[in-house]
C-alpha cells in the first residue's frame, strides 16, 4: 500500500485517545456550525422579493431556499476541506482542491436557476447565451478531474479513469436526452428546454465517473480515510442519480 494512504496528520504519528477525542469534538462542532449556518442562509433567501410576473411566490421562494441550503452545505463542507489541505502532500492537495472547488462551483450553478426564476430573468444574456448550462457542466469536470488524479496518485485502477470513456458516455447521455426529452417533458413549449436537459444529462457522465472512482478509492484506502471517502462516494452517487 503506498505511503500516501497512511498519512493521518501533519508530521505523521499516532494520536493518543485524548487527542483523538478532542479532534472528534472539534469536528462535530464544525459540522453543527455548517448545518446551522446553512439553515440560516436558506432562511434569509425568503426575504428576497419575487419579480413581477412570477406566478407562485411561495413555491419560488421554496425552490430558492432548498437550493440555497444545498449550496451552503456543499460550500461549507468544501471550504472546510480546502482549509485543511496543508496536512497533505502537494499532489494530493491539488486533487482535493479540484474536488472542493468543483463542489462549490456546482452548488452555485444549482442555485443560479431558482434565483433567475424568482427574479424572472429568463431573458437575460446569461441564460439566453447558454452560459448557465456551460458552467454547470464544467463544474462536474472539475470534480471528476480531482477524483481521477487521486486514483492515479494511489495507483488504483478503474475503467472510469479513462477520459475517453467518460466523454463517450457523456455524449451518449446527452444525445439520448436531446432526442427523447421533447416527447417526455411536461413543458414542451419552453424554448431551449431539451438543450438544457441534454446538458444536465452530460454532467451525469462526469458525476458517474467521479462516483465510481470514489467507490474504488474507498476499497483501497487505509482505515483513517476509508469512511470519509465512502461518504464522498455516496454524495457523488446521490448527485449522479439526482442529475
Amino acid at each position: 500500500m503506498p505511503a500516501i494512504h497512511r498519512i493521518d496528520v501533519k508530521g505523521g504519528g499516532v494520536h493518543n485517545a485524548s487527542m483523538q477525542t478532542a479532534s472528534d469534538s472539534h469536528a462535530s462542532k464544525k459540522v453543527i456550525g455548517i448545518v446551522v449556518g446553512s439553515v440560516v442562509c436558506a432562511g434569509l433567501f425568503w426575504l428576497l422579493p419575487t419579480a413581477h410576473g412570477v406566478a407562485n411566490a411561495v413555491a419560488s421562494h421554496m425552490r430558492v431556499a432548498i437550493a440555497a441550503l444545498a449550496t451552503a452545505l456543499y460550500t461549507g463542507s468544501a471550504v472546510w476541506l480546502i482549509s485543511n489541505l496543508h496536512f497533505f502532500k502537494a499532489k494530493l492537495r491539488t486533487a482535493y482542491a479540484l474536488v472542493g472547488v468543483g463542489f462549490i462551483a456546482f452548488s452555485l450553478a444549482l442555485l443560479q436557476l431558482p434565483i433567475f426564476g424568482m427574479l424572472n430573468l429568463w431573458d437575460s444574456f446569461w441564460i439566453s447565451s447558454g452560459a448557465a448550462i456551460v458552467v454547470f457542466l464544467l463544474t462536474t469536470v472539475l470534480i471528476y478531474a480531482g477524483m481521477r488524479q487521486y486514483v492515479r496518485l494511489v495507483h488504483a485502477k478503474s475503467p472510469a479513469q479513462s477520459y475517453r470513456l467518460i466523454v463517450v458516455i457523456t455524449l451518449v447521455f446527452a444525445l439520448i436526452t436531446l432526442y427523447i426529452s421533447p416527447h417526455l417533458v411536461w413543458y414542451p413549449n419552453v424554448k431551449g428546454l431539451p438543450t438544457y436537459l441534454a446538458a444536465v444529462a452530460a454532467s451525469l457522465g462526469f458525476l458517474t465517473g467521479a462516483a465510481v472512482l470514489g467507490w474504488r478509492l474507498s476499497r483501497t484506502m487505509g482505515a483513517s480515510y476509508r469512511d470519509a471517502m465512502r461518504w464522498l462516494a455516496i454524495a457523488l452517487t446521490a448527485l449522479a442519480v439526482g442529475a
